[in-house]
Parts: structure tokens; C-alpha cells; sequence
């Protein structure tokens, strides 16, 4: 920020940061998960036919936030979207999963995601990768 005011932030929006700057691993983090959703929720968009209807019934096909109450990705999040203009197809989305489980269950679906994208060159991700990340 502009003359180090970084104490505006808390100011600005308390119970966000908790008084101090997040790590930059959970900013590294929240950054990743939030490509990570974008990729897979375009390309379910871009599935048609019995593919579309099956991926509709995947138990997890929309980003659904962190914990508000317990996760410091929640904050970092918000930042982003509603702040800073980055990842605004999730502007809309709910950003409270009220589950302590969510950044587990993003955290185990990451390295699939990265294993996914391995040479991928261009296109939605196939059923079958989806599939994989989201059931």
C-alpha cells in the first residue's frame, strides 16, 4: 500500500486478517485454489450432452469458499474477488463453507489438479480428469 499503511486493511475490514498480514504460503495457496475452481468450473461449462448430465451429479462441481470462521484462505479470498477484481466469476459464489473440511478436501485435490494439467496444452479438462478431481 501507499507509505506502508497496511494497518488500514484491518481498519478497513476487521476480522479479516486478525491483525496481521497472512503468510505468503496462504496467499500462495488461496491463489492455487482459486485457479484450480476456475479451470474446473469452466470446463464443466463446456461439457455437453450425457457428459454434462453426468458431471452435474459429481458431489463437488462448483467452488464453494473456506471456512470463514476458521480459515485464513477465507479473508485472503475475499481480498481478491471483491477487492482487487481477481477470479470475479466467484463474486456471486458463497465464500463461507461454514466446514472446517473444505481446505482439506481442496488441499487433496491440488496435486491432482497440477498432475491433470501436466502437459496440457489448450481446452477444457475431460469428463474423465473431472471425474478424477471431483469424486
Amino acid at each position: 500500500m501507499f507509505n506502508r499503511d497496511e494497518w488500514a486493511l484491518t481498519w478497513q475490514y476487521p476480522g479479516i486478517f486478525e491483525g496481521e498480514e497472512p503468510p505468503e504460503d496462504v496467499i500462495k495457496e488461496t491463489c492455487d485454489i482459486l485457479d484450480m475452481w476456475s479451470f474446473i468450473e469452466y470446463s464443466i461449462r463446456e461439457l455437453e450432452g450425457e457428459e454434462a448430465e453426468e458431471a452435474a451429479k459429481f458431489h463437488h462441481t462448483k467452488f464453494s469458499g473456506f471456512d470463514g470462521n476458521n480459515d485464513r484462505h477465507y479473508g485472503v479470498a475475499h481480498t481478491l474477488i471483491n477487492d482487487l477484481g481477481r477470479w470475479t466469476e466467484f463474486k456471486d459464489h458463497p465464500m463461507n463453507s461454514h466446514s472446517r473440511a473444505t481446505l482439506s478436501r481442496y488441499r487433496t485435490m491440488l496435486p491432482k489438479y497440477k498432475a491433470a494439467m501436466e502437459g496440457w496444452i489448450d481446452g477444457p479438462l475431460p469428463l474423465e480428469k473431472l471425474r478424477d478431481l471431483l469424486n
